[in-house]
Order: C-alpha cells, then structure tokens, then sequence
C-alpha cells in the first residue's frame, strides 16, 4: 500500500466520478482505472460498485471498510508529518463526547488556558467506546466518558460529577397534568441508546420487550422527525466520569502517566 493508492481511492470518494478523480489528480481515466484496479488486487476484492449508466460511483461494503482504514492512513501520515512539532510542544489531550465538550467542559477549558500554562490544550469530540482505545494507546491523556461501564481493567474510572433524571413534557400533555411516568406512550418514545442506564429505564417503564418509536444513538439523528412526532423527550440523568490509563505511579489527573518497571 502506498500514499498514491490512499491518494486516488480518496480522490474518487470525493467526486464521485472518474472524470472528476481524474481531472483532480491531473491524470487520464485510463491511468486512474488502472491505479484503482491495482489498488484492489493489493486487498482482494473490488472497492467500487460498478455499472453502465451509473452516474457516481458506490462504495461496496469492502469500499465503505477500506474507507475506514483510508482514513486512520490519513491521519498517521498528518501526524508524522508533523511529528517535529509534536516533539518540540507539550500538550494535554483530552476527549470528551459531543455534548460534554459543547455545553460542560467549556468553562473548564477557558480557566485552563487562562493560567498561561507552558502546554497547549488538544480537545478531542470521540465516543466512549473510542475514547477507551485512545486511552491504552497513549493517544490521550485522560477522557470524561458518558456511560457507567467500565470498558477495560487497564483504565481507572472515578466519578467526575452527577446529574439528576429529568423529564421533560410539553404543558398540556398528561405527564403535566398529573398523569405521571405511567401516562407515557411507548409508541411515542425515542430511545437514546447511548448510554446503558437510558435502556435500564426505558425497561423498567415500558418493559424489555417494549418498542419505541425511534432509536437512535444521538438526539440529533431523530431531527428528520417532523415538531408533532415526539413532542417532549427525556433526558435520564447519569453520572460522567473521568477515565484514564491505571499506571503504577500516582500522578494528579492532568498529566500524563509513566509506566514504571
């Protein structure tokens, strides 16, 4: 594999054609044909669905993989590339979730800056489950996760802060008018499956085998519904927690730690 391959795979996800690819790469369709088959003798399988009168090209499901792979590619070779200036600065990596780093964290990050500290702050937006394995490869520092479970016994998690179980419900729905938990329709619900202790709930209201309306792993992708579909939704209240690598030495949270031994 080689930094021309990653090149013209990108360049055809990102027009979407092999006259656009090609154009952008200054090169003939002939030659970008024959990169992209070159290409996927080197993986074993086609990357691209192809067909006659197919005006933009699909990736297969071996395509939408190798994009995943094209993409980590990518990001090692920036790194590298600027792996100079890694070594000359120091910084605190940190990650959060969408909605810890939009609406919680900022506050903290300000204060932080403010001291004039001799480390540049690197905020990373990752879900848990990649938060977890940026921790065991030293690519982070620590990370404020969103969910009660503990993912690897390698990694300390401690509580950071607690937020109360909150239901929200227009004025004149049921719920407000003294109908209560009870009073809420399954068929209406929209599961937030994100986080374990959002199931758990929904379980103990409407039982396991109860189906909502929509799941989905974040409230942004229920925004295709239209305002009469799920008028109010629920926000379970959960602990956030700090996790970060469990070393020998005991050093405060915001620096990074050393193996010993």
């Amino acid at each position: 594999m080689t930094n021309l391959d990653i090149e013209t795979f990108w360049a055809v996800v990102h027009h979407g054609t092999m006259t656009a690819a090609a154009e952008a790469l200054y090169i003939t369709q002939p030659t970008l044909s024959m990169r992209i088959r070159a290409l996927e003798e080197r993986v074993g399988t086609p990357l691209f669905v192809r067909g006659k009168g197919q005006r933009r090209i699909q990736l297969t499901e071996a395509g939408q993989k190798f994009l995943t792979l094209a993409q980590r590619w990518q990001q090692l070779l920036s790194e590298t590339d600027s792996l100079a200036e890694l070594e000359q600065r120091a910084y605190l990596r940190i990650a959060a979730t969408y909605t810890t780093n939009q609406y919680i964290l900022p506050p903290v990050y300000k204060r932080f800056l403010a001291q004039g500290l001799p480390v540049s702050l690197w905020i990373h937006t990752l879900r848990d489950v990649d938060s977890t394995q940026a921790l065991l490869s030293h690519e982070l520092d620590f990370a404020f996760i969103d969910s009660n479970t503990v993912f690897d016994d390698r990694l300390t998690v401690c509580p950071a802060f607690r937020e109360p179980f909150l239901l929200l419900s227009p004025p004149d729905s049921p719920t407000t008018r003294g109908g209560g938990t009870r009073s809420l329709d399954v068929a209406e619900e929209l599961l937030v499956t994100w986080d374990p202790e959002f199931i758990r709930w929904h379980d103990r209201w409407f039982g396991t085998g109860a189906r909502p309306l929509l799941y989905a792993d974040t409230l942004q992708a229920a925004d295709f519904l239209p305002p009469t579909e799920g008028a109010g939704w629920r926000r379970p209240g959960h602990r956030r927690r700090v996790a970060h690598r469990k070393e020998r030495t005991g050093m405060p949270l915001y620096q990074r730690r050393r193996r010993t031994g």
